[in-house]
């Protein structure tokens, strides 16, 4: 339930900032807008959910503006006929959802996941012990005597 939850908080976080930008901004329908974060949006979530936990909050922010801002440009190119400079306003769109994507993964953090901190999410080097001598080559006519 409370993966459920998280995928909703986000929806609705890029539904209200691809609205803000695209309807308020530039003119675009709001079934435009939906369409688009209904595409982003499970995408944006399977990255949170397998790529966040293992790469900390500030790269998941800076994976998470490459992936919005490409993933509007791309859709709006293919949805928009250049009614208006589509390359600014994904940028704009993707910078003001990396700045809810840092509270979004601090939710993630505190309320979704599990032993996200635990020293198992985190590669280990392997202490091997070694066994050390004063002497490399021992010399043998000493022992005898």
């Amino acid at each position: 339930m409370k993966y459920i939850t998280a995928f909703i908080i986000k929806f609705v976080m890029i539904t209200a900032v691809l609205w803000v930008v695209f309807s308020l901004f530039y003119g675009v329908n709001f079934g435009d807008v939906l369409l688009i974060s209904i595409i982003l949006t499970p995408i944006a979530f399977a990255a949170d959910v397998f790529v966040m936990p293992k790469i900390g909050n500030v790269f998941a922010v800076i994976g998470d503006f490459a992936l919005c801002f490409l993933a509007i440009w791309f859709i709006g190119a293919s949805i928009f006929d250049g009614m208006f400079p589509l390359l600014t306003a994904a940028f704009l769109a993707a910078l003001v959802i990396s700045v809810g994507e840092l509270i979004y993964h601090r939710y993630l953090r505190n309320k979704v996941y599990t032993n996200v901190d635990s020293s198992s999410n985190y590669g280990h080097t392997v202490n091997f012990q070694t066994e050390v001598s004063e002497e490399l080559e021992p010399d043998i006519r000493k022992r005898k005597k």
